[in-house]
């Protein structure tokens, strides 16, 4: 029981460090928990962020794998290892992670987000877009998830689509930035704006 706490603290501790900032400390802590539990499934989680935070992602990645194979929360190792993919360069990796967790949790939107990220990077267009529509009916007053369907439209040369989509954000998030963008791209001025500020 009492390594058990210690697991915990240790963990929470480790975030707080990275919450504030501070790496060193964070790895001291979750180095000090792994080298005496090596497969502590929150240990795990913590050493994925952490390496997340460091650009050392083929590490993250590994880290969250072990975590999620040691009872880690499923979903949190799985956008772990997708944004892990993403910073990789593994874009094609991540679409299917992200994906696949959308599919599993079309409220979620971290998911969403994530998976508009790989999409764009891929320009997967087509393929972006029955899961921001599906997004855009769970949660009609989210401007975000309008806007990246909007742009896809756009993309995608279905400008009566995209003109819907423009006209509600005008109506229900007029001061939404990029609406002048989205406009002039409909119109054919210019090129679509992003369809996800990560893009």
């Amino acid at each position: 029981l009492v390594c058990e706490e210690n697991a915990a603290a240790r963990a929470a501790l480790a975030t707080a460090a990275m919450e504030r900032g501070d790496l060193s400390t964070a790895e001291e802590h979750v180095g000090t928990l792994l080298a005496r539990r090596p497969d502590d499934a929150r240990g795990l989680l913590v050493r994925g962020v952490l390496e997340l935070q460091r650009e050392s992602f083929a590490a993250a990645r590994d880290a969250f794998a072990r975590a999620r194979a040691a009872g880690a929360d499923e979903r949190k190792c799985t956008l772990g290892i997708g944004m892990a993919a993403l910073g990789q360069g593994a874009s094609e990796d991540a679409w299917h992670v992200f994906s696949d967790l959308v599919r599993e949790r079309p409220d979620d939107a971290e998911a969403v987000h994530w998976l508009l990220r790989a999409g764009c990077v891929l320009e997967r267009w087509s393929g972006l877009r029955p899961f921001v529509a599906e997004s855009v009916a769970r949660a009609p007053r989210d401007p975000s998830l309008r806007f990246a369907l909007a742009g896809i439209h756009v993309r995608l040369g279905d400008l009566d689509a995209a003109r819907s989509e423009y006209r509600t954000l005008r109506e229900t998030a007029p001061s939404f930035d990029g609406l002048d963008s989205l406009a002039s791209a409909i119109d054919g001025r210019l090129q679509p704006p992003a369809a996800n500020p990560g893009c």
